[in-house]
C-alpha cells in the first residue's frame, strides 16, 4: 500500500492456497542479518490487515525473515471461505510453515489470533521457538449486555465499514504519535467497502476461540516460550490486571511465560511503540 512507503518497502504480494482452493495473501520481507536464526511471521487482528505490522516488520528484519499475513477474507486474500475462525487461521499458518519448511519460527498473534499461534505451537511444535501475544484474545470473552446485539445490526456491508474504522480508532491511546494512523484507517475501510469483506469481519468478531484455547496445556507443556504483551489502557479489557492475572492462571505450569505491561499504549502497542515491542521480543529469543 502507498501510505507504508515512508516506514517500509511495500513487498510484492504473494499467495498460499489453502483449503477450498482458495488463497491468503502475505508478503516477505527478508532479513537485513547474516546471522539470522529466525523467521517472524506476524498474524494481524480480527478486522485488520498485515499493514498492522508496517511499523514493527522493518524492525524485526534485521533479526531475521519477517511473514506478514492477511487473514482469511480481508486485505489481499480470498473471501468465500466456509470459515474465519482462529483455529482457521491456524490451519493456513500451518499450511504457510510447511509450504516453506519453516523450522525456526517465531509467531506473532494480535488480538483474535493469539488464539491462532496458540493452536499452531500445539500443532507443530518442533517448528515454533516462540509465541508472542499481543492483547490476547485466546480464549472466549463474554461480551457486555446489549453489544452483541449491536454488533450483529451495524456489521453490515453497508455500515459495518464505517462503524468498525470509528471503533477501531477508539482502540489507539497514542495516536497522535502514530503518524500514518489516518493513512492506514482509510486503507481498512476501503478494504471493508469490497464485496463480502464485511460479513467476513462480523464471522471473526462471532467465531469461538474454544479449539484454540483447548490447546494450551499442550503449548505449556511443549516449554515454548511465551512473551505476553498488554497496553495499559487497552479499552478491550475492563482491568488489565485482571487479564493478565487470567492469563498467568491458565499458564500456571508454564517456566517460559513473560507477561509485558506497556504504559499509555492501548489495543495495539506494536504500532504505538514498536521499539519497545521489539526489545522485549528481542528478550525472549535470547
Amino acid at each position: 500500500a502507498e501510505y507504508m512507503g515512508k516506514l517500509r518497502e511495500p513487498q510484492m504480494t504473494q499467495r498460499l492456497r489453502t483449503t477450498q482452493s482458495l488463497h491468503i495473501a502475505f508478503d516477505l520481507t527478508p532479513t537485513t542479518s547474516s546471522s539470522a536464526q529466525y523467521t517472524f511471521i506476524c498474524l494481524p487482528s480480527l478486522g485488520d490487515t498485515r499493514g498492522e505490522y508496517r511499523r514493527l516488520a522493518p524492525l524485526l528484519a534485521a533479526h531475521g525473515d519477517v511473514i506478514t499475513c492477511d487473514l482469511r477474507g480481508l486485505g489481499e486474500s480470498d473471501t468465500g471461505f466456509d470459515s474465519y475462525s482462529a483455529d482457521a487461521t491456524a490451519q493456513d499458518t500451518i499450511a504457510l510453515l510447511e509450504s516453506r519448511n519453516l523450522t525456526s519460527v517465531i509467531l506473532i498473534g494480535c488480538s483474535m489470533t493469539a488464539a491462532s499461534i496458540l493452536y499452531v505451537a500445539a500443532e507443530r511444535p518442533q517448528r515454533v521457538k516462540g509465541l508472542v501475544l499481543i492483547s490476547p484474545f485466546a480464549w472466549d470473552h463474554k461480551m457486555p449486555l446489549g453489544i452483541p446485539t449491536l454488533l450483529k445490526v451495524f456489521l453490515n456491508s453497508c455500515t459495518g465499514p464505517s462503524f468498525w474504522t470509528t471503533h477501531y480508532r477508539t482502540l489507539y491511546k497514542k495516536s497522535p504519535e502514530v503518524s500514518d494512523l489516518d493513512n492506514h484507517i482509510a486503507h481498512l475501510k476501503a478494504n471493508l467497502n469490497e464485496p463480502g469483506r464485511a460479513e467476513v469481519l462480523k464471522q471473526q468478531v462471532f467465531a469461538s476461540k474454544a479449539k484454540c484455547a483447548a490447546r494450551i496445556p499442550e503449548v505449556v507443556t511443549s516449554k515454548i516460550p511465551i512473551l505476553t504483551i498488554y497496553g495499559a489502557k487497552d479499552p478491550d479489557f475492563p482491568s488489565v490486571p485482571e487479564e493478565a492475572n487470567e492469563l498467568r492462571s491458565k499458564f500456571t505450569s508454564a517456566d517460559s511465560l513473560a507477561v509485558q505491561v506497556i504504559e499509555a499504549t492501548g489495543h495495539y502497542p506494536h504500532v504505538e511503540e514498536p521499539e519497545l515491542v521489539l526489545k522485549h521480543i528481542l528478550e525472549l529469543i535470547k
